[in-house]
């Protein structure tokens, strides 16, 4: 249970990324570029809420606990990405 409550929470922290994103676009892409690269991270936002709700069941009332530490993007998906791999590796 304890890691499905860290992937629900998982997709709350995607969403506040994909909104901080949308806001602060890289001036060196050119808008077909930002809009490829929005679509494919929602794309890939949508897959793990897919995964998540189906592992999730009926149980849905987690609640997310947040530390006020301020990281940078690439420090918390590495975070993320080695949780999952942590749990892929048990799975398998």
């Amino acid at each position: 249970a304890t890691e499905l409550k860290h992937l629900n929470c998982l997709l709350e922290e995607l969403k506040l990324l994909e909104e901080v994103l949308n806001l602060s676009p890289n001036k060196n892409l050119n808008p077909k570029e930002i809009k490829d690269s929005m679509d494919e991270i929602k794309d890939l936002m949508d897959n793990i809420k897919r995964i998540v709700l189906e592992l999730q069941g009926s149980e849905t009332s987690f609640k997310c606990e947040y530390d006020a530490v301020t990281v940078k993007a690439a420090e918390f998906l590495n975070k993320w990405i080695i949780f999952c791999q942590r749990i892929y590796s048990t799975m398998t």
